[in-house]
């Protein structure tokens, strides 16, 4: 467990997430992202048949951009802070003050280079969410 300090003094105990549980949900995410782009892809294929291939190629990359920054965006913001591999896993994205983040949190992560991206003490913030926790029911 890690002690973090609130702004209002007042310290909480996060679990961060361990690195093997990490890939786990990043690889469930990176399979579903796959099938998802791949469904659209479909259909924008079928649909922009008769597009030149400059448009098609566009069109494509519009796609692809779209489900690379969408997903997780939209899972962890939606989700407070899951996407559907880290809640098969028990993850959630956390901010400084252990609440769930929101979507200029899952915005920001999202551009900023998402899993990748982790905060230490002498790195700016940005308002980026600060890590990745393991959820656990808290002792009564």
């Amino acid at each position: 467990m890690q002690s973090f300090v609130t702004g209002e003094a007042v310290a909480l105990d996060l679990r961060p997430a361990a690195l093997p549980s990490r890939v786990v949900a990043g690889t469930l995410d990176a399979i579903l992202q796959l099938l998802l782009l791949l469904g659209v892809g479909g259909l924008v294929e079928a649909v922009g048949a008769d597009l030149s291939n400059a448009a098609g190629s566009a069109l494509g990359l519009v796609v692809f951009l779209l489900v690379l920054l969408g997903y997780p965006v939209a899972f962890e913001a939606l989700l407070r802070g899951r996407t559907p591999g880290k809640a098969a896993l028990g993850l959630r994205v956390v901010r400084d003050d252990g609440g769930p983040i929101g979507f200029r949190h899952a915005f920001v992560r999202g551009l900023a280079g998402g899993p990748w991206v982790e905060r230490t003490r002498d790195m700016p913030r940005l308002n980026a969410p600060p890590m990745v926790s393991a959820v656990t029911a808290s002792p009564q």
